[in-house]
């Protein structure tokens, strides 16, 4: 049984047949199903296309964004498998299906975009990567797609990062490198991506880029902030040779002494790495050892 939970701002155009393909492409796996489209303050008639393309309307007052959307949709939801997808006809709503045979062995399937819509710019193409590398350094997992917006996972899951997960683009981040560092099972799929048309794009480019950046950097901190730490001494070491090189080109006599501090400031940073990494151990520690006593509390009085 899954909940098909549509995010839908201004998407008056598509909303309707996007809809309308879920319809079709479900009923073909004879599996129990509903459309949930969250309107985001729409101001054209979105509420309308779906609501005639037989989806549940959940509609905020004011847009709140694309994290706000799918939390609406989350909490609405009846069943126990989430579905997302956009309703800006980008993503293969056919692909659905293939998606879904992976369940339940996997507490996650993931559509991973392909083609030159995906990638567009050099610039986008660029940024892509770097957060692809970054997003795999932190969790020492190969991750294709990083932020697919078409994706089956367990509610359950889900509700537990709720509160961590912001309001914006960054849901599906956050989403993907709490699953990954948690150990789930992921499956990634891959799927084309289709362009949008003359319909203009609700990524805010540089807003939703510093807050993906934002994402990665807390997930350093929450769940292996060694790493970080680790990188932030070998870019200090690094700058001290570069500084050190530059020192004994131009015939400067304290080039050792850069080499010195910088080898120094570094191992202080390490250290403090090791301290967080402890701390932040204790206290996982100790939110894990309180939520299984209180299961086991209410475990009891059942």
């Amino acid at each position: 049984m899954i909940s098909i939970v549509c995010p839908a701002f201004n998407e008056s155009e598509t909303v309707g047949k996007t809809i309308e393909n879920i319809h079709t492409v479900m009923a073909s796996t004879g599996l129990p199903y509903e459309v949930i489209v969250v309107d985001d303050g729409s101001t054209d008639t979105t509420v309308a296309e779906a609501s005639q393309a037989r989806a549940t309307v959940i509609s905020h007052p004011r847009n709140a964004g694309y994290g706000a959307a799918l939390k609406t949709g989350i909490l609405n939801a009846r069943y126990d498998w989430i579905a997302i997808i956009d309703c800006d006809a980008t993503y293969p709503v056919d692909k659905l299906p293939e998606l879904l045979s992976y369940i339940p062995q996997f507490d996650m399937v993931v559509g991973a975009r392909t083609g030159k819509y995906y990638w567009e710019s050099a610039i986008k193409t660029i940024a892509r990567w770097f957060f692809l590398w970054l997003s795999q350094f932190v969790t020492g997992k190969q991750i294709p797609d990083i932020n697919s917006g078409f994706r089956v996972f367990r509610k359950q899951i889900a509700l537990q990062h709720l509160a961590r997960i912001g309001n914006g683009f960054s849901f599906t981040t956050t989403l993907t490198l709490a699953m990954f560092l948690e150990g789930h099972f992921i499956k990634y799929i891959p799927v084309p991506y289709y362009s949008r048309g003359d319909r203009r794009s609700k990524v805010r480019h540089l807003q939703d880029t510093l807050r993906a950046l934002q994402v990665l950097v807390q997930a350093f901190l929450y769940y292996n902030p060694i790493k970080l730490y680790l990188m932030l001494m070998l870019v200090d070491w690094l700058a001290s040779l570069g500084g050190a090189f530059l020192e004994w080109v131009s015939g400067g006599g304290l080039y050792w002494v850069i080499l010195t501090i910088g080898f120094l400031f570094g191992l202080v940073i390490f250290s403090i790495g090791l301290v967080v990494e402890a701390v932040n151990k204790d206290t996982r520690f100790m939110s894990s050892r309180s939520v299984s006593l209180n299961n086991l509390r209410e475990h009891h009085h059942e």
